[in-house]
């Protein structure tokens, strides 16, 4: 069948049913019912074959879909399910357009009426019980999140927690795994924190050759009973692991560049411990 002419059928049909559903059918305004559809085929005609009121009908639908997705999103945001997803609530625009089509014809569509009671009252009895079921629960409580941070944490007064430990910890990896197979080590900085990564690792059995410095007082000396050499000595030496212990701000940036210019890559050839 071809499309316009089941379209012309779907009218006739329509109609039909109007006239069937109708209480009193020798009362039905046919002439205000046949103004209505030479009103649909003209408006037909004009979306068809003028492109104006096309784009401009077009325009129209695009803006009332925005505004039903940004209404959608919105009740959706505050209400959760209830706002807008539930396919329930979904019956309401269409049992209210019911409605109001029926209250304008109570006397030709009054079957409409009773079927539309019995949809507003089950959508009622729906949104009592689906609000009193899950939109309490659902609704966001002030805090949302509770952190649990006070004075009397472990983390705050354990000797556990201190960054001694969590050196030793490092240490521990580094020994047994990190430096398995690793050429001498080298520690790069004699201050603190290189001599406490020092301690650590003799502690778990592992020894260093001796330590890098930038500082010229610490240059020419010994640390821990090792010499404590300039940085400009990694160019004579070969097959070193290097661990740096500086915790200098900006330190890591400039020693990374050192080490790029002499093509020494990070976790190959050394690592930042401090």
């Amino acid at each position: 069948m071809p499309l316009a002419l089941q379209s012309a059928f779907g009218i006739l049909v329509f109609l039909l049913l109007v006239w069937l559903f109708s209480e009193n059918r020798a009362r039905i305004p046919w002439r205000t019912l046949l103004t209505g559809v030479v009103l649909q085929f003209l408006l037909a005609a004009m979306l068809l074959w003028l492109p104006p009121f096309k784009l401009l009908f077009l325009g129209l639908n695009e803006l009332l879909l925005a505004l039903e997705q940004a209404t959608r999103d919105g009740t959706s945001f505050v209400f959760g399910y209830l706002g807008g997803r539930s396919p329930i609530l979904k019956m309401g625009p269409l049992a209210m357009f019911v409605m109001m089509v029926d209250i304008n014809n109570q006397q030709v569509y009054s079957f409409i009426m009773l079927v539309t009671a019995g949809l507003v009252m089950l959508l009622g009895v729906t949104i009592v019980v689906i609000v009193h079921r899950l939109l309490s629960p659902m609704h966001p409580e002030k805090i949302l999140l509770r952190w649990r941070e006070h004075a009397g944490r472990l983390t705050r007064n354990d000797q556990r927690y201190n960054l001694d430990r969590f050196q030793a910890a490092k240490a521990h990896f580094l020994s047994k795994h990190r430096l398995q197979g690793k050429g001498p080590l080298i520690l790069w900085g004699a201050g603190p924190s290189g001599r406490l990564m020092h301690d650590l690792l003799l502690e778990e059995g592992t020894r260093a050759r001796g330590f890098l410095e930038v500082h010229p007082r610490r240059i020419g000396g010994e640390k821990r009973g090792l010499p404590v050499w300039p940085i400009e000595e990694i160019d004579r030496m070969d097959d070193v692991f290097i661990l740096v212990a500086v915790g200098a701000a900006g330190a890591r940036e400039n020693i990374r560049e050192f080490m790029d210019q002499r093509t020494l890559i990070e976790g190959e050839h050394f690592l930042f411990v401090a």
